[in-house]
């Protein structure tokens, strides 16, 4: 049984939590981050490679999962009094200009609440979450007027410093794009697959329109039997997939037939223009134990494929979240990024209502735009090079402005 945690108890929770440390796990070890750089919000970024942590650590067994998230920078320790323009990473109003949803990012998602589904407690997120708001001028989202919702199991979890920044990434990322959305945080018990698939219906019984899952685990007969955990109707649920490259097999619950499913991209900006690539790093594949969707494209994989749609992941050309775990202002990446922020422009478009699948994305494949890069190596060039058409590391492409939503 889940339980809404009451504001008072994040407030103490919040006190308490501050006096533990706030950096990310000594365990983490970097890892290649693909082909970019993002410097600070409105300059001209041209890429570079650096190195990344993951945030969470690898999955230590195939029922376990690893949330989607990867640091490239910490900017400063608890730079709280930052002006705007001098966060590093992406802000709300660099992703709102690179999708196109700037003027419905402002009169767009009331009535939306994008649940986001993490592991473990986070005591900091409603801390982490007025900081990073109020730094961008984004309207106030708390428990106590109603814009925040914090669902924990009835036996409460212990907190967990890394999914503690996944989660202040997913809910930031959120508020980025779509402002005027209610946020609902749906805590399992712990990273098991199991318990994270049950957290999709308790969002759902929560009143969620959309649902982001930020984390992957290996596509296996077990982690496949939860699949009907995320065959919801009338909701958008939207899954990373994941931060390894091109895989023979897909993750799940990306590899879900019944989730949108999201690669990632590299992300600059040259003057006035955005262009997007294929992130090296972001996951693809081909599901061994789902049948190909009717809707999706035919091709060398008779499976359902990952993706169908990509954004912005390279934590080279990242986006700047604030976190007390992680230490202050840190810019970010991974399909962390790119998931919560396809499931906002679900909730901007406000069109969940019929959805049982990623199926309406694919009734107007022109809505995107089609852009190039690679993965790995594959045997069937498609599921690991993007290019024209469908594709695995970029599914349809990557959106601009809300028709495909």
């Amino acid at each position: 049984m889940f339980r809404t945690s009451p504001a008072a108890a994040a407030l103490v929770s919040f006190f308490l939590a501050a006096l533990v440390a706030c950096s990310p796990s000594a365990s983490l070890n970097p890892v290649p981050a693909g082909s970019g750089r993002q410097g600070q919000a409105g300059r001209t970024v041209r890429p570079q490679s650096i190195s990344a942590y993951p945030i969470c650590n690898p999955p230590q067994s195939k029922s376990q999962t690893q949330c989607g998230g990867l640091i490239s920078e910490l900017f400063a320790p608890n730079p709280n009094k930052l002006l705007p323009t001098q966060v590093p990473g992406y802000h709300p109003a660099d992703l709102q200009s690179a999708y196109g949803v700037t003027g419905a990012a402002q009169t767009r998602g009331g009535g939306q609440t994008v649940a986001v589904v993490t592991a473990y407690l986070d005591p900091l997120v409603l801390a982490d979450l007025t900081v990073y708001r109020a730094t961008f001028g984004l309207p106030s989202c708390t428990v106590l007027n109603g814009c925040l919702k914090i669902v924990t199991p009835l036996l409460q979890p212990p907190a967990n410093t890394a999914w503690g920044i996944e989660t202040a990434l997913d809910a930031e990322v959120v508020s980025a794009v779509c402002p005027n959305c209610n946020i609902m945080i749906v805590e399992a018990k712990d990273d098991q697959v199991s318990s994270l698939a049950g957290a999709v219906g308790t969002a759902v019984a929560q009143g969620a329109t959309v649902i982001s899952n930020s984390y992957a685990a290996p596509e296996t007969s077990q982690n496949a039997g939860y699949e009907s955990n995320y065959a919801q109707r009338g909701v958008a649920v939207v899954a990373g997939a994941g931060d390894g490259g091109y895989a023979t097999t897909a993750i799940f619950p990306a590899s879900s037939p019944h989730v949108t499913a999201v690669g990632g991209t590299t992300l600059t900006k040259i003057g006035n223009t955005w262009t997007q690539t294929v992130w090296a790093g972001t996951g693809s594949g081909c599901s061994a134990y789902f049948a190909k969707p009717s809707w999706q494209p035919a091709g060398g994989c008779t499976m359902r494929t990952d993706n169908d749609v990509a954004a912005v992941a390279d934590p080279n050309t990242g986006v700047g979240i604030w976190s007390l775990y992680a230490g202050g202002w840190v810019v970010v990446g991974g399909t962390s990024v790119a998931t919560p922020l396809i499931a906002s422009l679900y909730a901007l478009a406000g069109n969940t209502a019929g959805m049982h699948d990623a199926s309406g994305l694919y009734a107007d494949p022109g809505a995107f735009t089609s852009i190039t890069g690679s993965n790995g190596s594959c045997q069937f060039s498609y599921l690991c090079n993007a290019g024209p058409g469908y594709n695995g590391p970029a599914g349809l492409g990557v959106p601009s402005g809300l028709s495909a939503f």
